[in-house]
């Protein structure tokens, strides 16, 4: 419940840092997901709780500026009644771009996720699926309710898809497998 801040372990590969955080939410029927530069991928599964893993990234020469830059921009893991919100607190350094892998119960009421520039990845889930990046691509798949997709410079990859449809792109291709309600390409 309630706000975290969260810290985890720092990993370095060349001049790129890495530190991944973990976290869940017990009760919550919606989610909402935001980061201003990394992909988002959120899956239905069978466990009754929100999990998930944020990763977040950066590049610096050192440890201690790795460390420093990302102090300025940690994760924000809240809770606001039955809405579960992923997203990093206060974006004052655009260096700092965070990758979240999260896994819902298959039952989620509503999902919404944007990101700035990554890709986004949505299956399974039952509610509706709202999903927006200005420089990626989205994939979704077995989404039992509304959906609508946006993306300014991707591709979208649509599988089956049992409720409204709303998918938009501008600067890609829109592939859709089985569209089983209203769709608007």
């Amino acid at each position: 419940p309630g706000l975290l801040l969260a810290q985890g372990k720092l990993t370095q590969k060349g001049r790129d840092w890495t530190e991944e955080t973990t976290g869940s939410f017990a009760g919550c029927q919606r989610l909402q997901v935001e980061t201003p530069g990394g992909n988002v991928e959120v899956r239905g599964g069978t466990s009754p709780e929100i999990s998930y893993r944020a990763v977040r990234h950066v590049r610096a020469r050192t440890e201690e500026e790795a460390r420093r830059k990302l102090a300025t921009v940690p994760v924000r893991a809240k809770r606001s009644g039955d809405l579960a919100e992923l997203s990093l607190n206060e974006q004052r350094n655009g260096n700092v771009g965070v990758d979240y892998f999260v896994t819902v119960p298959k039952a989620l009421r509503h999902a919404r996720l944007e990101t700035a520039g990554g890709d986004i990845l949505v299956l399974n889930i039952d509610g509706e699926a709202i999903a927006s990046t200005a420089g990626g691509n989205i994939n979704a798949d077995q989404i039992g309710g509304t959906t609508k997709v946006e993306t300014a410079g991707g591709h979208l990859v649509l599988g089956q898809i049992r409720g409204k449809l709303t998918a938009q792109s501008a600067g890609g291709n829109i592939s859709l497998r089985e569209g089983l309600g209203e769709a608007m390409l």
